[in-house]
């Protein structure tokens, strides 16, 4: 595979083994960044599904990770609208505890649904921290949202204060 570029790399496997993970990527090609890569292809209109996986790691502890295949067509996507409409149906989850949205947004884009309270807790924070213009409340509702359902969010948001 000398000369192929990462992407080139990644779309090679994914045609000879139909799936890819972060330690594939990087013990086979030393891919550090597998989902800058995969952002970069489904750019270029690669149909690259991301499934959650979890299993145990070497200590025998729950973990979850990221497995891409090829998926359904993606080709000419809006990843603008794409973003915009993830973000406001998150947003409509933090101000009104609107499933809805969630549900309508994953239904028009072909995501699945998170079932694990973690990931949808990390979902609305990302995209609530992602929305410049979001007032600095709406920032604050959200980490206090996602801590009532067990996620800590990474980084303090406004006005919160430091945690220890």
């Amino acid at each position: 595979m000398a000369g192929m570029t990462q992407n080139e790399r990644i779309l090679r496997h994914l045609e000879d083994y139909g799936s890819i993970t972060q330690m594939d990527a990087m013990q086979d090609y030393g891919i550090m960044r597998l989902a800058s890569r995969v952002n970069d292809l489904r750019r270029e209109g690669h149909p690259i599904v991301t499934e959650g996986v979890t299993g145990k790691n070497r200590y025998g502890e729950p973990t979850r990770w990221a497995r891409y295949r090829m998926g359904g067509e993606i080709v000419g996507f809006d990843f603008k609208h794409f973003r915009e409409d993830r973000n406001k149906a998150f947003i409509a989850f933090v101000m009104d505890d609107d499933w809805n949205a969630v549900k309508e947004y994953c239904t028009n884009y072909g995501v699945k649904m998170p079932d694990d309270p973690d990931v949808m807790a990390a979902g609305i924070y990302k995209a609530v921290q992602e929305v410049a213009d979001i007032p600095d409340e709406l920032k604050v509702k959200a980490a206090m949202k996602c801590l009532k359902i067990g996620f800590i969010p990474f980084i303090t948001p406004p006005d919160m204060g430091a945690r220890v």
